[in-house]
């Protein structure tokens, strides 16, 4: 009986730790296709980015400092 109880334990100490590796692979992936998304938001919108850049560079000329985002 003792042997078997020490298998069972060992069994979900490796099942338990397989899962943490699982959700850390899922998260991993979940974060990559975040990047992608934003990517993709940043070139659909990348017009729009080079407007406010603009407006950052002519507030300088006017003498308001602001530092543009890139």
């Amino acid at each position: 009986m003792s042997v078997e109880e020490k298998n069972w334990k060992h069994q979900t100490k490796i099942g338990s730790e397989s899962r943490k590796v699982g959700n850390v692979m899922k998260n991993a992936t979940k974060s990559q296709c975040l990047k992608k998304k934003g990517e993709r938001k940043m070139m659909k919108n990348w017009n729009a980015a080079d407007r406010k850049n603009e407006k950052g560079e002519k507030n300088r000329a006017k003498g308001n400092m602001k530092e543009r985002k890139a």
